[in-house]
């Protein structure tokens, strides 16, 4: 990379006026426009194009340029000079990239012994999208960051400012499972690691394997629980995807960084949910299947929530139903520092609220003394649970 100390070396007008050069308040600046080509809303690995004119603000016209167009978003960018510009300048700047003020930049400049007029279109930059995240992105010109871009005549020079913005639609990776104790199967929650797009949100679709109904985590639901990581519950009755910004679906899940545990009615032992993503409701993420714990016997029995205690973690569910699922719920409800965290042990109610109560350790309780608490759980709809037991879905 260039250091930016070699740019006065290539600067049109800074080394010859420095002495006399008299430099215009910023609120006076010149401005580039960034005028696209093209789409400004593109998938990843479509470049964007935009053609970049100057003009002089306070000064009557210019006879000198020197900037610095750059992007801290951008992999790669490229730049050509347009015909105007290299015909009004005697001298043009050779193209100089990754100067070293923004992660891709380019200085380019020119200068003329008389003036090239107020208004000149500077040439074309290009900006390669291939890996970029999705979201909203900006190519920009700006002294106060670089303190370089100015125009001059006569030894007189103002700052130099514009941006041009665009969109990236990148697409979305697959959810992925969480790992350590986070990850291990549960009772009544399925957890991941939800993936991001930028700034653009996302809806989470949930499907049963063996089921035709499809669901969505409702973003109103969400709520961070600490070191217990983020909590959120399916929306009820299953309906089809609405159009993006319904906030009941779609949102940013960039700030969900330790794991995202859904609960839901029908989400219960036994099962594979299928987990996937979409920005748009047409174009989904491959699924993640992430499976509920399961029991040995009897089928789809709930209540095992942990192995053993070795050290301060709580295993995987073993399949059984015995007095350390007790006591874990136990330890848990007594804020106990070994405790499991919240997903493994909240287990009551159609569908978990999100709070460890005497309920949880009832319903370990009775599952240790064989309640089934019913023989297996379909799908949520028509307004009912059906097993673990009826009653009005959220």
């Amino acid at each position: 990379m260039m250091r930016r100390t070699n740019l006065f070396t290539v600067m049109n007008f800074y080394v010859a006026t420095v002495s006399v050069a008299i430099f215009l308040s910023p609120s006076l600046a010149a401005t580039v426009t960034f005028t696209p080509i093209g789409a400004t809303t593109v998938d990843a690995g479509t470049d964007i194009v935009m053609v970049l004119s100057v003009t002089a603000v306070n000064l009557a016209s210019f006879d000198a340029a020197d900037i610095i167009i750059g992007s801290n978003d951008a992999n790669d960018i490229a730049f050509t000079y347009d015909p105007a510009w290299t015909s009004a300048f005697s001298n043009t700047s050779t193209p100089l990239f990754d100067v070293g003020f923004y992660n891709q930049d380019v200085f380019v400049g020119g200068n003329n012994i008389t003036s090239v007029g107020s208004t000149l279109v500077l040439g074309t930059i290009t900006v390669n999208t291939t890996g970029m995240s999705g979201g909203l992105h900006q190519v920009v010109v700006d002294n106060a960051i670089d303190n370089f871009s100015r125009l001059a005549l006569a030894g007189v020079t103002e700052s130099l400012s514009g941006s041009g913005s665009f969109q990236v639609i990148a697409p979305l990776q697959s959810p992925a499972p969480l790992t350590g104790e986070a990850g291990f199967t549960k009772d009544r929650y399925i957890s991941i690691n939800p993936t991001t797009n930028g700034n653009q949100a996302a809806a989470i679709r949930v499907t049963r394997v063996g089921s035709m109904t499809n669901m969505f985590v409702d973003c109103t639901s969400l709520q961070d629980a600490g070191a217990d990581g983020w909590y959120a519950k399916l929306h009820n009755p299953a309906v089809a995807l609405p159009a993006p910004g319904d906030t009941a679906y779609y949102c940013d899940w960039s700030g969900v960084t330790s794991g995202l545990h859904i609960r839901g009615c029908s989400v219960v032992p036994g099962n594979i949910y299928n987990v996937a993503m979409t920005i748009d409701g047409v174009e989904f993420s491959a699924a993640s299947p992430i499976p509920t714990t399961s029991p040995q016997s009897p089928p789809r029995a709930f209540g095992d929530t942990v192995g053993s205690l070795i050290g301060n973690i709580w295993t995987e569910p073993d399949g059984i139903v015995t007095t350390s699922d007790i006591v874990a719920a136990v330890r848990k409800f007594g804020l106990d520092p070994d405790a499991a965290i919240m997903a493994r042990i909240d287990t009551e109610g159609d569908v978990p609220n999100a709070v460890i109560s005497s309920g949880d350790i009832l319903r370990g309780v009775r599952a240790f003394a064989g309640d089934d608490f019913g023989s297996g759980v379909t799908d949520c709809k028509l307004g009912q649970c059906i097993p673990p037991q009826a009653g009005a879905c959220e």
